[in-house]
């Protein structure tokens, strides 16, 4: 059996106790902020990770993206879900 040891909760024996509670609360805002952010849509298509993104200059829902095993995808976002509508290998090469 365990025997809990007493907590002393007097301030001068643990000066350092408001800046680390400070830094706690400001990590858990900081883990908030990051996990509050709309999931948008996954790139399906690619067999491998992707390398660089790239979108369309006038239509904001068509976006290029190129994988590491040289793949390329044109993919339009429509009604909230992004669909793959273009394909191809252009190299066997990094992009």
């Amino acid at each position: 059996m365990c025997n809990a040891v007493p907590r002393n909760y007097d301030a001068s024996l643990h000066p350092l106790e408001a800046p680390r509670e400070y830094v706690r609360a400001l990590n858990s805002v900081k883990l908030e902020r990051v996990f509050a952010k709309p999931f948008l849509g996954s790139l399906d298509g690619h067999k491998d990770g992707i390398s660089c993104l790239g979108k369309h200059p006038l239509h904001l829902s068509i976006m290029l993206s190129g994988a590491c095993d040289g793949e390329v995808n044109m993919s339009v976002e429509c009604d909230g879900n992004v669909v793959c509508v273009f394909n191809c290998k252009i190299s066997d090469r990094l992009m």
